[in-house]
């Protein structure tokens, strides 16, 4: 059986998304807060898009030089995102809890609201056969003995819609997988999951400072709670 504690964190996103006709994000560039200089300080990118690209193609890039961090502003969306994957152990909460503070910071210099929020983790663990490890910890017997006996690859979607705040529903997605790192076999099982609030509610809602922090310290909390859900931790070994 594969556990909480098997796997780590190699990536976390936060994104917001923009009401109305969005931002010019060539424009976003001399409004981007002060304090983003000390953590995104490589050379900013700053692309012109032709008529008829599309509204979600980033045009504004900002990254740290080491490139385990980068911001990309479309018309449409704020993507912040950090690559953990030479970082031993990840505080999600913590991670989550700075970019939404950037989140705001942006919203507030550049006097742009934000309508959407969402966060997205990646989470990887080693399995020699993760494959045969998913279907033996999601299907039943009769399935593992016929169709399911040996199979080198396995995804499992999963999607549910649920209040995470009083009053503020979101789509949950839970996305599991064998996956190849590099060349390799498949020796690794990849764990993805995003939490959004609504499309249908972007042009309804507008989050301010203090419910972008309280969105995404619950959403931290949540996205925990919900792989315990699908890989139950061990007692004794996952804080249990």
């Amino acid at each position: 059986m594969i556990h909480p504690a098997d796997f780590r964190v190699l990536r976390v996103q936060a994104a917001a998304f923009f009401p109305g006709d969005g931002v010019r994000p060539a424009r976003m560039l001399r409004l981007v807060p002060e304090d983003w200089e000390a953590v995104y300080d490589g050379d900013p990118i700053s692309l012109p898009l032709p008529p008829g690209a599309s509204i979600n193609v980033p045009g504004l890039i900002l990254q740290s030089r080491d490139q385990t961090q980068t911001v990309q502003v479309s018309r449409t969306r704020i993507d912040l995102v950090v690559n953990c994957e030479s970082t031993a152990v990840v505080d999600l909460s913590q991670t989550l809890g700075s970019l939404a503070g950037r989140l705001t910071s942006f919203s507030e210099s550049t006097s742009t609201p934000f309508g959407r929020v969402a966060a997205v983790i990646t989470r990887v663990a080693e399995e020699e056969q993760p494959g045969i490890a998913l279907s033996r910890q999601f299907c039943r017997d009769e399935w593992l003995r016929g169709p399911l006996n040996r199979p080198e690859g396995f995804e499992l979607h999963a999607h549910k819609v649920f209040d995470l705040l009083a009053g503020v529903p979101v789509n949950s997605w839970m996305r599991i997988k064998t996956a190849k790192l590099g060349q390799e076999p498949y020796h690794h099982v990849l764990v993805e999951q995003d939490i959004n609030t609504l499309a249908e509610e972007l042009e309804g809602r507008r989050f301010d400072r203090s419910q972008v922090a309280r969105w995404f310290q619950e959403a931290s909390r949540q996205l925990d709670v919900v792989l315990g859900l699908y890989f139950p931790p061990m007692p004794g070994r996952d804080g249990v």
